[in-house]
């Protein structure tokens, strides 16, 4: 299973999501939020976070 990005020519494996290596994750989210459409983007944001307090996952990212 890979997850293309609407606006995008990266593609990545659920595998390179899920692993230990995070930098597929990290390249993943980097170019969500760089999208016009910003995080709106990225239907698991849409589905899972927007409209809830997400807090206590961004705590001590520096995002307050």
């Amino acid at each position: 299973l890979f997850i293309p990005l609407k606006t995008s020519n990266n593609v990545f494996s659920v595998k390179e999501l899920l692993s230990d290596d995070v930098s597929a994750a990290i390249k993943c989210a980097k170019r969500v939020v760089l999208d016009p459409q910003g995080i709106a983007a990225w239907v698991g944001w849409q589905v899972h976070c927007k409209n809830q307090d997400v807090s206590k996952y961004v705590a001590g990212c520096g995002l307050d």
